[in-house]
């Protein structure tokens, strides 16, 4: 559950957030050094703000239901907010402030529900193969961002087609337009070490169950892509990049997960297709527990005593 912290920081940041980018830039400030400061700063806030917001959903379940389950803010919901309302760098027709208010009144909405048994209802009328359909859909979604430009760049690098190679050098790239190839695809060191050591790596692990298969990724990414002056480095000899050197104490554990692109996005396909969906009833109360990985976990007496029924 831990690369949710670098991942939801980093898609929530390509919305640009509070940063403003001017009219007048040709590239939705790609290239604008000052803007690129902003956002790492604004990715820094939003690491802090999941890590917080993880570690008080978990205590709260801990301390009101008694269930030893973890929550994170999840992924899909995320991305949808980030590229199809706000856009990337504030190019949607809603900005990151009016977003983040109907989250806001969308939170209450679904308490409410929650308190009147709706949700449950809702989540038990709903047909087994539409929800392996929507583990599915969110799957594949999170892998076309974690493929994309945003993220590990091996797709939409094409100006006329979305899903064309990309993986190209800085400068190789279209005149005037940043992520856009021009020639010399999937030649990105950085691509391939997200392919090899951040995905495959990382699914190889997860194959043979190794705890923390996520996290060991990640870690080897950071290790890999921290010394400065190397083709796969995350400080390049930029503002940003200075920028980055300097707070690099805010930002060790999100580096995995930047330096290709949501490096942990493919690892999150994968989990998305092996989702299980459990009832536990505690106390006479149903509540939903949505676990992301294959974990055995000890019960407490009073859970035990309800056998679990898997309904999706």
């Amino acid at each position: 559950m831990a690369y949710i912290i670098s991942v939801n920081a980093s898609i929530l940041a390509d919305s640009g957030g509070t940063c403003v980018c001017p009219a007048t830039s040709t590239d939705l400030c790609a290239s604008d050094a000052e803007y690129g400061l902003c956002l790492n700063e604004l990715q820094r806030d939003l690491i802090t703000a999941t890590a917080a917001a993880a570690c008080l959903a978990s205590f709260l379940m801990g301390l009101f239901a008694n269930i030893p389950v973890g929550l994170a803010p999840g992924l899909g919901l995320n991305a949808y907010f980030a590229y199809s309302i706000v856009g990337y760098h504030g190019s949607g027709n809603i900005t990151f402030k009016e977003a983040l208010a109907a989250v806001f009144l969308e939170g209450w909405i679904f308490f409410a529900l929650s308190i009147l048994g709706v949700r449950q209802w809702l989540a038990r009328s709903m047909p087994h193969s539409l929800v392996m359909a929507v583990g599915a859909g969110i799957g594949m979604f999170i892998a076309f961002i974690g493929l994309s430009s945003s993220g590990l760049f091996v797709i939409g690098g094409d100006v006329t087609n979305l899903v064309g190679l990309g993986g190209c050098k800085s400068e190789d790239t279209v005149e005037g337009m940043t992520n856009f190839c021009e020639s010399h695809v999937l030649q990105d060191p950085r691509t391939w070490l997200g392919i090899f050591v951040g995905g495959m790596l990382t699914v190889f692990l997860m194959l043979y169950r190794v705890r923390g298969s996520i996290l060991i990724g990640i870690f080897l990414v950071a290790i890999i892509s921290w010394p400065r002056d190397t083709a796969v480095t995350y400080f390049p000899r930029t503002d940003s990049g200075d920028d980055l050197k300097l707070n690099a104490g805010a930002v060790n554990g999100n580096v995995g997960g930047v330096i290709v692109g949501n490096t942990p996005a493919l690892s999150g396909f994968h989990r998305s297709l092996s989702m299980e969906y459990e009832e536990v009833t505690a106390t006479g109360s149903p509540i939903d527990a949505k676990f992301t990985d294959r974990t055995t976990i000890t019960p407490s007496p009073e859970v035990a005593a309800y056998p679990p029924r898997k309904f999706a």
